[in-house]
């Protein structure tokens, strides 16, 4: 496989451990930045959508900013909030930051691309912020009743525009 890959050599866990150790914090973060960027810089030159997730990991014992917040399995447990980023396309991931339990919300991760997110991303203050910085965005939908009125009014509408794959679309605003 590293034949395959153009490497000469493979270098075994341990010692990349033992590296990082030695190395300190900020200085070994811009570095694993860096080789992470460099595995995935070359997909970018193809159109891609940056995609977001949280996920809250439980903790046990005491770890630096455990806090008490959103936790649908053990609800009043430690936890932190892994904000993660994905090429959505190809499924690469480009940086995962680690925050404290109760900063779950999509307001406490705000990536500088296009965002594509669940309807958990769909709030008041994510849409502002990625407007202000001018980012476009695709949220999923929250299903309220102002919501359904808008997609049936919608459906009945002449204007649809082509979106690509077989899909079409229609943009409209929504309070």
């Amino acid at each position: 496989m590293r034949e395959l890959l153009g490497m000469t050599k493979v270098c075994s866990e341990d010692p990349v451990r033992r590296a990082a150790k030695a190395m300190a914090g900020p200085a070994s973060e811009t570095w694993l930045k860096k080789q992470l960027k460099d595995s995935y810089e070359p997909s970018l030159d193809e159109p891609w959508i940056l995609d977001v997730d949280t996920t809250v990991k439980l903790l046990y014992g005491h770890r630096e900013d455990a806090r008490v917040g959103y936790n649908p399995t053990k609800p009043g447990r430690p936890s932190h909030a892994l904000h993660s980023y994905f090429i959505a396309n190809i499924r690469i991931a480009v940086d995962v930051e680690v925050q404290a339990g109760n900063q779950t919300a999509s307001s406490f991760a705000q990536p500088e691309s296009f965002l594509r997110g669940d309807s958990a991303w769909g709030t008041e203050c994510a849409m502002e912020a990625a407007e202000q910085r001018q980012i476009p965005f695709l949220f999923k939908l929250k299903q309220s009743a102002n919501g359904r009125r808008l997609a049936e009014r919608l459906l009945g509408k002449d204007g649809w525009a082509e979106a690509g794959q077989g899909w079409q679309g229609m943009e409209a605003e929504l309070r």
